[in-house]
This record gives structure tokens, C-alpha cells and sequence, in this order.
């Protein structure tokens, strides 16, 4: 959906109540109306979209109670907690941000931890590349792009041409994929001795279950 600038004629009153709520959510005044009269006149706009993907996703991941869901830091991104056990159970960060155009719904995945153990961004480093080396295995046809620097991880989702997105379908694939992603990392970090074949092979099963359970894959 485009958008242009129009001008208004809005009571101060309004406009503080309107600006008051749109701080609490997150957003700006103009995507805050923009939201409230879609809504009124029963019209789907990107952030509606984009906030029924998530609602989706978190289904999915609340199943696991390792996956804690974190307050949105914008209308756009979701954001989900973990821990590795590793050692001193250090924290890592899932986060998801969408866009939602007329044709299409893009996005990038995102893996981040803060500690500064170089023995673990190093077997993060190592998991990353291993991950890759599946997605790219599994997934020949499918143009990925990724990026492994310092302990992040970041991929970009797959776009859904044609038309208005499937919510449902792309939320519970996203939801899935962070399950699943959290899932071959712990028991990757978990083997005794790091990478072995014994260790790839699970991972690989484990990704083909998903592939055979998810109708949608990002």
C-alpha cells in the first residue's frame, strides 16, 4: 500500500491523546491513525499484517518454555530470548523484523549473544557455518544470504510473492524456524566434543522434520 501526506484538521486533544498512545505502543502519530482508521473501515495494512505473523509465531514458540517472547522494541520486530547450555548458560537473542509490501513479505532473521568468552563466539562461529552448509544442502533452489561476523548470526527470510500474505502460514514458519534453530543449537553445544557426525546428522534430521511439518518455509 502507498502512502502520501495529506493534511488534517485535529483538535489538540486529540492529537495528545493520539500522540500519548502512539509513545506507549511504539509508534509514530501518522502509523498510529493509519492503523485505528484501517481498522475502523475494516481495511488490512502492513502493521496489522505484520502484528497477526507475530501473534502466529509467538504460538508456536511458547510451546517451548526456553523461548522467552521480549517486550517488541517496534511494531516491526519480534524479539525472543534463549539460553545456550553452555557452561554458564549464556543468554542469546532471536529477533525477526518484517516488511510488508503490496507484493511481497520480507524480512531477516537475527542471532546475537553479548558475551565475551571468545571460546563460545568461536563455537557459535563454528554452528553458524554449520547451519549454512545445511540450509544450503537442503534447500538448493532457494537464493539465501547470510551473514556470520563476531558471534551474530543474521539470514534473510524468504519472501512471499503474490499478493496479501498467508498470517498464519508465515508466522507459524517463522515460529518453527526459531524453535527449530534453538533446538539444534542446544544439542550442537551440547555434544562433548563440539562438530561431530554424529552431531551433523542430528542437526539434519531435525531440519528435515521441519521441512516435512511446515507448509511454508522462510
Amino acid at each position: 500500500m502507498d502512502k502520501r501526506m495529506y493534511s488534517l484538521m485535529l483538535m489538540d486533544e486529540l492529537v495528545g491523546a493520539v500522540d500519548k498512545l502512539a509513545h506507549e505502543n511504539g509508534t509514530s502519530r501518522s502509523n498510529l491513525i493509519n492503523r485505528i482508521l484501517a481498522e475502523h473501515l475494516s481495511m488490512a495494512t502492513p502493521e496489522l499484517c505484520i502484528s497477526e505473523i507475530f501473534g502466529h509465531a509467538v504460538r508456536i514458540t511458547a510451546v517451548r518454555s526456553s523461548l522467552q517472547v521480549q517486550a517488541p522494541q517496534s511494531g516491526a520486530m519480534l524479539v525472543v530470548r534463549s539460553v545456550i547450555r553452555y557452561k554458564y548458560n549464556p543468554a542469546i537473542r532471536y529477533s525477526v523484523e518484517l516488511s510488508v509490501g503490496g507484493e511481497a513479505c520480507t524480512g531477516e532473521f537475527k542471532v546475537v549473544s553479548r558475551s565475551q568468552s571468545d571460546a563460545l563466539l568461536s563455537r557459535l562461529t563454528v554452528f553458524y557455518e554449520l547451519w549454512t552448509q545445511i540450509e544450503q544442502t537442503l534447500l538448493p533452489d532457494i537464493p539465501l544470504k547470510y551473514g556470520i561476523a563476531g558471534g551474530r548470526f543474521r539470514r534473510r527470510l524468504i519472501a512471499q510473492p503474490g499478493g496479501q500474505p498467508d498470517s498464519r502460514r508465515v508466522g507459524e514458519a517463522i515460529g518453527r524456524y526459531i524453535s527449530l534453530f534453538d533446538d539444534a543449537m542446544n544439542r550442537y553445544f551440547s555434544a562433548q566434543y563440539g562438530v561431530d557426525m554424529e552431531t551433523y546428522a542430528d542437526m539434519l534430521e531435525l531440519y528435515k522434520d521441519y521441512l516435512a511439518e511446515t507448509p511454508a518455509v522462510v
